[in-house]
């Protein structure tokens, strides 16, 4: 009785370690929809509106983490992590960080999420300052 509780307790554990590192994994080989970058790095956004970061090097590149929401809402006990882009913006632009790209982007959550939100995020990589991403 003992080995068999064991037993289940065991499959239990790894059916649960398999389906983290799935869902970590996902996160990681997502295929970002639209991206900003320089030479040090890169940011990029999934279908979701998830980021991840790139670091870029004359040796290569090299994923930071997996796709990720960058903030969620907990509604309700519900977390609404996920979004569906309704509009997008790009361009060059000049501020007082200096010349560089913007990214705009707004989103709402998904028609079968009976909770509307919307999200606008607004993201600038500057040639003054290549390492750092403003939101």
């Amino acid at each position: 009785m003992k080995n068999n509780l064991w037993t289940v307790g065991t499959l239990i554990a790894a059916v649960l370690l398999m389906a983290g590192i799935l869902a970590y994994l996902s996160g990681m080989f997502s295929n970002p929809v639209q991206a900003l970058e320089s030479s040090a790095l890169r940011i990029e956004f999934d279908q979701r509106l998830h980021s991840r970061i790139v670091a870029r090097s004359e040796s290569g590149e090299s994923l930071v983490g997996p796709f990720s929401p960058s903030e969620y809402v907990t509604i309700g006990g519900q977390d609404i992590k996920d979004f569906s882009s309704l509009e997008l913006r790009r361009g060059e632009m000049q501020g007082v960080a200096g010349k560089g790209q913007r990214l705009y982007v707004v989103c709402e959550t998904p028609q079968n999420n009976p909770t509307l939100l919307r999200k606008e995020v607004a993201a600038s990589i500057h040639e003054d300052f290549p390492r750092m991403v403003l939101l």
